[in-house]
């Protein structure tokens, strides 16, 4: 049985996610310190602001090990803020860098309400076009273009709801939190040997 390791980035709620893992078959662990034994995957999760997520990573010690991660080919997926940290920065905190795994900066979300809460369906590209529905998001700040967009979606403007950088994906939304949608797509990312 994989073993998912849940890094703790002082966002959010873990338990509906650990228990979302669970429910596929996967052994969730959280992890505060890099301690990668027995660790096949990784996830970063969401939601909170990006500097103070960027911060505790630092802090604990995270910054190289994710980019030696990455560079080994080891899957991970980020999810919500976990995607964004993934760029160079973000307007919500400019003054400190992300990982930089991508290019580009996270944009406020040009919409009529901030946050953006609620379900909005997530549009794949056409070789992916089976993995489309609608997901549950809560953001302010979005990616509104990559070359690694694998998903889109709309909420007062167009933006990336999903990416795909080597061995590693990020969705912008909480599958977690999206039902029977978000369960399929977690099987798919992380039991999956070829991933979307």
């Amino acid at each position: 049985m994989q073993n998912i390791g849940i890094i703790e980035t002082g966002a959010g709620n873990l338990t509906s996610l650990e228990a979302a893992v669970a429910r596929i078959g996967l052994t969730p662990r959280r992890l505060k310190q890099p301690t990668l034994d027995g660790i096949d995957q990784l996830i970063i999760p969401g939601q909170g602001r990006f500097g103070p997520v960027m911060k505790t990573l630092s802090n604990a010690g995270w910054l190289d090990v994710l980019k030696g991660w990455f560079i080994r080919e080891k899957p991970l997926l980020g999810i919500c803020v976990g995607l964004q940290v993934l760029f160079e920065a973000s307007e919500e905190d400019s003054n400190i860098a992300g990982l930089s795994i991508l290019p580009g900066v996270v944009r406020r979300l040009q919409s009529p309400k901030q946050p953006m809460m609620g379900w909005a369906p997530v549009r794949f590209n056409k070789a992916l076009q089976t993995l489309n529905g609608d997901a549950y998001f809560v953001n302010s700040f979005v990616v509104t273009e990559s070359d690694n967009a694998i998903a889109y979606t709309d909420y007062g403007q167009r933006f990336v709801a999903a990416l795909r950088v080597g061995s590693w994906t990020a969705c912008q939304f909480h599958p977690e939190k999206s039902g029977a949608y978000g369960e399929r797509l977690l099987r798919q990312w992380l039991r999956s040997e070829t991933v979307a």
